[in-house]
């Protein structure tokens, strides 16, 4: 009788080992699924901050472009005002010439 009570007893204490060994194994476990969690989530942290700033200089560049052709197009533009400014300059000049000229005859 007292070996089966020893018996009983030993096999209780081996699966509290095992259960305790168990639980070990477990949160081992969920140590290393948090570990790897964390590493996603720092890898897609790391992947969207570099999409973002990928995109500001997308972006940047798109506007620096955007800038180069309007300043080319104004400066277009504004030699043309220049060379329509100087024809109607020259015309004016000439008429009064010959306003005066014509004033100075007659």
């Amino acid at each position: 009788m007292e070996e089966i009570i020893k018996n009983i007893i030993q096999i209780d204490k081996e699966a509290i080992e095992k259960q305790e060994r168990t639980k070990q194994v477990i949160e081992e476990k969920e140590s290393q699924k948090k570990a790897l969690l964390k590493k996603i989530k720092d890898e897609i942290n790391l992947s969207m901050k570099q999409e973002i700033e990928d995109a500001k200089k997308s972006t940047q560049n798109e506007v620096d472009a955007e800038t180069e052709k309007i300043k080319s197009e104004s400066a277009k533009k504004l030699e043309q005002l220049e060379i329509t400014y100087k024809e109607i300059s020259d015309s004016l000049v000439d008429e009064a010439f010959e306003i005066v000229l014509r004033s100075l005859e007659g």
